[in-house]
């Protein structure tokens, strides 16, 4: 039974894996899956329930479901990902018909599924059947039973997501499983042969129905209540556990191995116990009142088991299994005790054993098929994760109440001490419940790790599909940006950096192509590239694919003026499904397909990334189409972003690289295009009366700086890829588990060097060929401002960096001639403050507020003797004083008022001994612009 729970877990890893190629990721196509699955545990339990005595040789026949289950369970992984495509014609007319395509995904996934799941469930009641035998102590044989298979359950799970997938692939897997199949086939075989079964006398002539006792119809009930709580608490649990665990497949492996490892660790207790004392069922009672007290004090608890890590999200897998400990064991544990004591009464009740056993495993599978979908579907988006908590809590007083009646014992008086101190302990628990904790401790963590200096929660949600939260920074009141959370990652932000990037997917490829007139988002995020692409004016049909409703319907924090949200365009149709199922499914042809999936390490992400999905979006492209997609290397391991790269090269043979914002880069692929647009074509975006200003306020102020942002051509990605592995389908694991900052920051601004960059640019043929010849001398020296631009970004993000730095890299940015938005950004203003400054004098805010923001403006109009006089008026602002008179100095020598920046010098640095930095600043003031101190 260990080996063969290590076999079920795998392959019930590996079916989920192949049915999101064939069914989509979405929250609706995953819960039918899984509903067929546990539907076929069901049928399993119930066909040995009814027929189960009639089985002459069980080990026999046990061997043959565990064959069934490898045999079937391999055709399923080899053939559902081509499934997908087989299923395209039926797919494609229900693709905007949400209730009828899920009606037919329910009926085909429970199709595929029915033969080994059955094969499943039926597996424990036989082997009751087997072991009871040899040891009349029902309880005993199914707490042992059932503990060991969990047991092994956790070892599949894990061996498969942290070895076995990444050694064999997905497919190699397969056989491995089907290997421990065959491993508990022979084992049964062998027993048999060596310890024949002797079938009890009579059992062939057991009725197939008999008459459902009180007691037993309670126990039932019960089963199914605590099997139902149990799943809905998975459900709520997991998705409170992702606000501060990082949401990857193997922190999902390892959270689920502490609910299973539980579960297991419980069921073998259990029967142990009863193997001491065959009537220790009489507490039945007392142990679902203690899973409700432990459901609601670890979450009170929680907070202290997550406060050492501060606001940081956690990786390490031992952080992980410690916090899914304090949160999860000791209610899992009781869990797993609770159906099999439930199991020990049930059995007085209900004959044979086979019969006792499948009435029990199809009432808790059952009951997990109602906890699963009423947790995810009904309590998490009506009550939220707290709420909730305290609910399935309190559903445990309901178990107990139908487990004390039942598993009453003749002739023994019950001690009245276990159930008082239980219940006491269950009542405490529900009454000092921390309400409100959430809000007050766990958002605001998140807030605090994603937020800004000045952010506020605006929005949460606990949605279908994820926790949603929206953070608001403002200045003085007025909104400055926004910032979307799921769960605890931020995925997107509308700050200058992130709208430089995401919409940057849209200007290059608007540039390159002659006349765009249809696109394709997948992945709608905060609305940064939607907007950029409702903003274009020659796309007559915008389609946005988005697996959240969520997010979608909370971006009116974000956009809540209708004409201005992109998603009120009449031009976009939105589709609320899983990406890769569209396009699979789509017949439609797109201009410019653009992409921004969450990073691809999370958990159901990373087939969003493979050679295969690059297929899909190149099948989808018009010709001469253009695709960008997002490469997050920030979170991604130089190995892991060159198994990518390595996997979009092999599909698009004219790809690039170009970076964004940081360590946001962009792969651009096309289909079969046809270079070079026109200069007139490549500049229109420049002379749009919407899309200009923005263009400018994020960096791109001349058409030549985008440009720029250029790394990389299929010649120098393929070579640089040579002798790596694509990511595929087959082989997801050929993405790392690890994340090592500091390494893979230092190699990542290795390759966007500026200089190397521009070499390559001059040097390549995709530029030569695309690229106009009348922009191409120009953009070589926009590599200089992109020097400037990479180092502010780095400064927004963190980076020290000292004062004269700041004015020898302003001073440069000043040199560029009519650059507005750069030398800005050397002083940490962005549009969005501009913007927010500008409405905040318009109803009425005292201008010495913003008397740095505006001495940043008049920096920047080149209008010094205003900057001076802004500068000298900056007090209380937090803005360093030092660097203020710094600045101001520097304003007044370029404005030539010599007099006053010689006052200013000797008040702020005559009169004691010179340090060491504005000694140096002193020396660049002469240097630069001819000042000398006259001290």
């Amino acid at each position: 039974m260990f080996v063969s729970g290590a076999a079920a877990l795998l392959f019930e890893t590996l079916w989920f894996r192949q049915a999101g190629l064939a069914f989509g990721n979405g929250v609706w196509a995953s819960s039918l899956v899984l509903a067929s699955f546990m539907a076929g545990l069901a049928i399993g339990n119930g066909l040995v329930a009814r027929h189960g005595a009639r089985i002459v040789r069980p080990l026999f026949f046990y061997g043959l479901l565990e064959i069934a289950i490898g045999v079937a369970g391999v055709a399923l992984v080899w053939l559902l990902p081509s499934f997908g495509g087989w299923m395209v014609p039926l797919w494609r007319p229900l693709l905007d018909q949400p209730l009828i395509l899920n009606a037919l995904r329910l009926f085909i996934a429970f199709s595929m599924l029915v033969i080994p799941a059955t094969a499943m469930g039926a597996t424990l009641p036989v082997l009751v059947k087997v072991l009871r035998a040899h040891d009349p102590n029902f309880g005993s044989v199914l707490g042992r039973l059932y503990g060991w298979n969990t047991l092994g359950a956790v070892v599949g799970s894990l061996a498969g997501e942290a070895l076995l997938i990444e050694w064999f692939g997905v497919r190699g897997s397969a056989f491995v499983a089907a290997a421990l199949n065959g491993v508990a086939a022979l084992t049964a075989v062998a027993i048999a042969r060596s310890a024949p079964f002797e079938t009890p006398a009579g059992a062939s002539a057991m009725p197939a129905q008999v008459r459902v006792s009180a007691p037993a119809s309670r126990l039932l009930a019960a089963a199914l209540a605590s099997g139902a709580t149990l799943l809905a608490l998975e459900v709520v649990w997991f998705r409170f556990l992702h606000l501060f665990v990082e949401n990857t497949s193997l922190g999902f492996a390892l959270v689920l191995s502490i609910v299973l490892g539980g579960i297991g660790i419980g069921g073998a207790l259990a029967g142990g116990w009863l193997r001491r004392d065959p009537e220790a069922f009489r507490f039945a009672a007392v142990i679902a009142l203690a899973a409700g007290a432990f459901t609601a004090g670890s979450y009170r608890l929680f907070g202290l088991a997550v406060a050492g890590y501060g606001t940081a999200l956690i990786r390490e897998p031992s952080d992980i299994i410690w916090l899914s400990v304090a949160l999860m064991l000791p209610v899992s544990a009781l869990s797993g005790a609770l159906f099999v004591v439930t199991g020990a009464a049930l059995e007085r009740e209900v004959k044979p054993e086979t019969r006792a056993a499948g009435w029990l495993t199809l009432a808790n599978t059952v009951g997990g098929v109602v906890g699963a979908i009423v947790g995810g579907f009904v309590m998490l988006p009506l009550l939220g994760i707290e709420l909730s908590l305290f609910a399935l809590a309190t559903s445990y007083a309901v178990v107990a109440l139908m487990m004390r009646s039942a598993c009453s014992v003749e002739g023994r008086a019950a001690s009245s001490v276990p159930p008082l101190a239980a219940g006491a302990a269950f009542a405490l628990a529900l009454v000092l419940f921390p309400f409100g904790r959430m809000e007050e401790e766990f958002v605001r963590k998140v807030a605090e790790r994603m937020g800004e200096a000045g952010s506020k929660v605006v929005g949460h949600r606990e949605g279908l599909t994820e926790t949603v939260t929206f953070l608001e920074r403002d200045l003085y009141g007025v909104p400055v940006s926004y910032r979307l959370v799921t769960g605890g990652f931020g995925m997107a932000s509308t700050n200058v950096w992130a709208r430089r990037y995401m919409k940057q997917f849209v200007y290059l490829p608007v540039a390159l192509h002659p006349r765009p007139e249809s696109a394709l988002l997948i992945s709608f995020g905060i609305g940064n590239t939607a907007k950029a692409l409702t903003d274009t004016l020659s796309l007559e049909r915008i389609d946005v694919v988005d697996i959240s409703r969520d997010v979608l319907e909370m971006s009116e924090i974000v956009y809540p003026d209708a004409a201005t949200h992109p998603l009120r365009d009449p031009r976009v149709n939105v589709h609320i499904e899983d990406g890769r199922f569209f396009l699979l499914t789509t017949d439609r042809r797109f201009d410019l397909i653009t992409s921004e999936p969450p990073p691809p390490k999370h958990t159901g992400i990373v087939n969003l990334y493979t050679r295969e999905y690059f297929e899909l979006v190149y099948g989808r492209l018009a010709e001469g189409g253009i695709n960008t997609y997002w490469l997050p290397v920030h979170s991604l391991v130089p190995g892991d972003s060159l198994a990518i790269i390595r996997a979009y090269c092999d599909v698009f043979e004219d790809c690039t690289l170009w970076s964004g914002a940081g360590l946001n880069w962009m792969l651009v692929g096309t289909r079969n295009a046809r270079w070079p647009v026109s200069l007139e074509a490549f500049t229109r975006q420049w002379r749009d009366p919407v899309v200009a200003p923005e263009l400018r306020a994020l960096g791109f102020e001349r058409p030549e700086q985008l440009g720029a942002t250029f790394i990389a051509d299929a010649p120098v990605l393929r070579a640089l890829t040579d002798k790596v592995l694509p990511l595929v389908d087959d082989f997801p694991k050929r993405l790392s588990d690890d994340i090592d900052f500091g390494r893979l920051a230092r190699v990542y601004l290795a390759w966007m060097d500026v200089d190397a960059s521009r070499d390559r640019f001059a040097a390549s043929r995709f530029i030569r060929a695309a690229w106009p010849e009348a922009l191409r001398e120009a953009t070589l020296g926009a590599f200089n401002f992109q020097k400037l631009i990479d180092r502010a970004r780095r400064v927004r993000g963190g980076r020290k960096i000292h004062r004269l730095e700041r004015v020898r890299n302003l001073h440069a940015a000043l040199a560029s001639g009519d650059l507005h938005t750069l030398p800005i950004w050397w002083l940490e203003i962005d549009d969005n403050q501009l913007d927010a400054m500008a409405r905040g004098l318009a109803s009425g805010a005292p201008r010495r507020a913003h008397r740095y923001r505006l001495a940043a403006v008049a920096l920047a109009d080149r209008d010094f003797a205003k900057a001076a006089d802004h500068l000298g008026d900056v007090h209380g602002s937090g803005v360093d004083p030092k660097l203020v008179s710094y600045l101001r100095l520097y304003a007044l020598c370029r404005a030539e008022e010599l007099e006053a920046a010689a006052a200013l010098a000797h008040e702020r640095f005559g009169g004691t001994r010179l340090a060491e930095e504005d000694r140096a600043y002193l020396e660049w003031l002469s240097a630069t612009v001819g000042f000398v101190a006259d001290f």
